[in-house]
């Protein structure tokens, strides 16, 4: 199993992403928010069942509402901090940091997003 940090300005703090025997994840929570009862966004099989990174990317920025770009970016620094390198967090611009709970109504966690 491996564990890269997402390195997104305002998500950086607890959020993760990486593979998981065949298959990638992310388990996200906002700066602010407390996740002493885990991430606040699971991206995790068996409900997500990806396959890529690239995959996973897409995934995240659908979620978050963000654009593909910037979460490419963060989850590249992640991986970059993996492997020792130095690096920054990936500013969100224009984002604002309000959050709204989303109940699909499955059971599953809630899943915040930015609006």
């Amino acid at each position: 199993m491996s564990a890269n940090i997402f390195l997104l300005d305002g998500w950086d703090d607890t959020s993760v992403w990486g593979l998981d025997d065949d298959y990638y994840y992310a388990q996200l929570t906002p700066n602010d928010v407390d996740d002493a009862n885990g991430p606040q966004v699971w991206i995790t099989p068996p409900r997500y069942l990806i396959g890529s990174a690239n995959e996973l990317m897409r995934t995240i920025a659908a979620v978050l509402d963000l654009p593909a770009d910037l979460v490419d970016q963060a989850m590249a620094r992640g991986l970059a901090i993996s492997r020792g390198e130095p690096v920054v967090s990936v500013p969100i611009s224009g984002a604002t940091s309000s959050l709204r709970v989303q109940h699909d109504g499955s059971g599953e966690r809630d899943v915040l997003r930015l609006e």
